[in-house]
């Protein structure tokens, strides 16, 4: 049984679409596909006898038409070698 704390570093390729509404009523869109930093942290634990259970938590950030924002993401799983 055996744990790591690894970290992540990379480019994400981020597409963004900001939707442009008046009275409910479509009048455009703008879309931003741009290259942007990339962090991850995680937690990895083998369990034994092939079995590991992993945590990460991710980030990039985005933008489009003058917003932007940060994209978190958590995640959690099982895997079995064998």
């Amino acid at each position: 049984q055996t744990c790591a704390l690894p970290i992540y570093l990379g480019v994400a390729y981020v597409s963004s679409t900001v939707a442009r509404r008046t009275d409910g009523v479509s009048v455009g869109s703008e879309t931003s596909n741009r290259l942007t930093p990339y962090l991850g942290l995680g937690a990895d634990y083998k369990i034994g006898g092939g079995l590991s259970w992993a945590t990460r938590l991710d980030a990039a950030k985005f933008g489009a038409g003058g917003r932007s924002g940060a994209l978190l993401l958590l995640s959690t799983g099982v895997s079995y070698q064998y």
